[in-house]
């Protein structure tokens, strides 16, 4: 929505192809970032590898997140989850 706060930040990270929101062609700036979501976004934001071996076993290779899910192993992000990353 014009003149929110959080405009020119997603249209900055849109614009650098961090974020895309969804297939509608709408972002949802009021919604909770889920562990998928942020990882990606990390992920991009920082340059950081991606097809990173993952201890994960809800995270489905052929997932679109996959690609993302090594990041949170790496750097021990999620220390609690043990072999569940639990992204949605």
């Amino acid at each position: 929505m014009d003149g929110q706060w959080y405009v020119k930040y997603v249209v900055r990270a849109a614009n650098l192809g961090i974020i895309q929101g969804y297939p509608d062609g709408t972002f949802g700036p009021e919604k909770t970032v889920n562990t998928a979501e942020f990882l990606k976004m990390l992920t991009l934001t920082f340059g950081l590898p991606e097809n990173i071996p993952y201890p994960y076993t809800d995270v489905d290779k052929n997932a679109w997140y996959a690609r993302y899910a090594g990041i949170a192993s790496k750097y021990q992000l999620f220390p609690d989850r043990g072999n569940q990353l639990r992204h949605e």
